[in-house]
């Protein structure tokens, strides 16, 4: 790290706060994990790239340690991070108050779309078992082992792969995602019927 006339920015863009909220909620999740105790040190070490003047980091230091361990740019770190809750605070906890309301909001919004379009694995299994299952009765003719639904499933599995040009494994999947939306949208269509008779 290297320090020159280590101050606040005089003016702190929207771009600069843009880029705080982005790094604070990208820390919030890792792959499809929920990381919530990343967002503060990110929030610290954004706000001494962002918001602040005279100061240089590494590109392999981490920053988060800079701060903790330089007293100097700690206290001015600290002025935006420390929050005591004042009803008169400093146009410094005013912006992070406003960046952290952002990313609140960001990270609620990124937690419904993770849920929202995170397919039930159980449903999955029971749609490839279902193929499965209804390939391995017509393979071996065990044509009174089938209900209705492996024959509805394993007739569309068959026509999708019969007029495919080549069998891979995107087609095995789409046959798999096909069914899954199908038993899903039955099961959504059962539960609808069961709401509608009481």
């Amino acid at each position: 790290m290297i320090k020159n006339n280590l101050r606040i920015k005089d003016y702190i863009s929207l771009d600069d706060k843009v880029n705080v909220i982005d790094r604070m909620v990208d820390a919030s999740f890792t792959g499809d994990t929920y990381t919530p105790y990343l967002v503060e040190p990110t929030g610290m070490a954004a706000v001494a790239y962002y918001f602040l003047d005279g100061v240089q980091f590494d590109d392999d230091e981490n920053v988060y340690d800079a701060i903790i361990n330089d007293d100097e740019l700690q206290e001015y770190v600290f002025r935006f991070i420390n929050d005591d809750g004042s009803n008169t605070p400093t146009d410094e906890v005013m912006i992070m108050r406003e960046v952290r309301d952002n990313v609140y909001d960001m990270i609620q919004y990124k937690k419904q779309v993770n849920a929202q379009y995170r397919p039930d694995l159980d449903v999955i299994v029971e749609c490839a078992e279902k193929v499965i299952r209804a390939f391995n009765n017509l393979a071996n003719l065990h044509i009174p082992d089938l209900s209705e639904d492996d024959i509805k499933v394993g007739m569309e599995a068959l026509n999708k792969i019969a007029h495919s040009e080549n069998v891979n494994v995107d087609l095995l999947g789409d046959v798999i995602h096909n069914a899954y939306n199908k038993i899903h949208n039955e099961d959504d269509s059962d539960e609808d019927d069961s709401d509608t008779e009481s």
